[in-house]
């Protein structure tokens, strides 16, 4: 999936391409690896608030 070259005015930091990274995939790949991801982020939240989360980002009380 690449994406056009954008003016720097766009975008104010530095950013580049999936392929540039090393990482070959299609729009239809990523975005089902997106969705179910989100999915299983979505479902984790349902059951356990954002403990989990809270606890991942260091911020746990």
């Amino acid at each position: 999936m690449a994406m056009r070259r954008v003016e720097e005015s766009v975008v104010n930091q530095g950013w580049i391409t999936l392929q540039e990274a090393g990482i070959n995939l299609d729009r239809n790949t990523l975005a089902a690896m997106l969705i179910r991801e989100l999915r299983a982020a979505l479902e984790l939240f349902e059951q356990e608030g954002l403990a989990p989360y809270l606890f991942a980002l260091g911020k746990a009380g």
